[in-house]
């Protein structure tokens, strides 16, 4: 049956064209040159990165826990920069980022320095602070001290626990795929289970382990190789 004019012309749109949805526009255009990392934003973001530094090891020393300093800064600094003649978003995240570093590092102090302190013999004498300073100026800021006694001293924890977390990353990855995936194991898996296909199933298991295992041995070896003690 042929239709009219005014029905063709009464058709309702396509589902493409429909279902086409409008482009989406960042916050900040490309085309427009924001005010970013300026002297004002990295002045004040290290004003709060000590404030709230500070703060951290108190708690951290006083309770044994740590708050989170982000939203607190992202509040403070817009409400400072609206007094300083006004800012940014941009301005504002630069000044949230610098600040919740401090509070970063100083959670990392308190956590291992009064360790250090009660688990060595000489206790307090452990840190010699006028050595460190003086090292520190003779050639520990170039990275003497991060390659000659930091790096050493933390490869032992990371390429321990790089041994349990690779496998568990693995499998993370696997369970993503049976979740949502069109290809990978853990679409087969997925496969295997609705079509209830138990060798498929077994089979891809029995993959999975020999694979995590591979890995565990590749981290092992590469452990043994770092830590080869002279």
């Amino acid at each position: 049956m042929l239709e009219s004019a005014p029905m063709a012309q009464q058709r309702p749109p396509s589902t493409a064209q429909a279902g086409s949805a409008p482009s989406v526009q960042p916050y900040v255009p490309a085309s427009q040159s924001v005010a970013e990392f300026t002297l004002k934003a990295v002045l004040l973001g290290a004003v709060f990165g000590l404030i709230f530094g500070a703060s951290t090891v108190y708690l951290g020393l006083r309770a044994g826990l740590t708050v989170g300093a982000s939203i607190p800064i992202a509040v403070l600094a817009i409400s400072v920069l609206k007094k300083l003649g006004g800012s940014t978003i941009l301005e504002n995240n630069i000044v949230q980022t610098i600040g919740s570093a401090g509070e970063s590092v100083a959670a990392g102090v308190v956590f291992t320095i009064p360790a250090l302190i009660f688990l060595t013999p000489d206790g307090p004498r452990y840190f010699n602070y006028l050595q460190i300073t003086i090292l520190a100026f003779a050639g520990g800021i170039l990275g003497v001290l991060i390659r000659e006694v930091y790096v050493p001293s933390v490869t032992a924890w990371v390429l321990g626990n790089l041994k349990v977390a690779v496998g568990f990353a693995f499998t993370g990855a696997v369970v993503g795929e049976f979740v949502a995936a069109s290809r990978g194991l853990g679409y087969l898996l997925s496969f295997a289970q609705s079509t209830y296909n138990a060798a498929l199933m077994m089979a891809l298991i029995l993959m999975i382990m020999v694979v995590v295992l591979v890995i565990f041995a590749v981290a092992n070896r590469l452990e043994t190789r770092l830590l080869r003690w002279n």
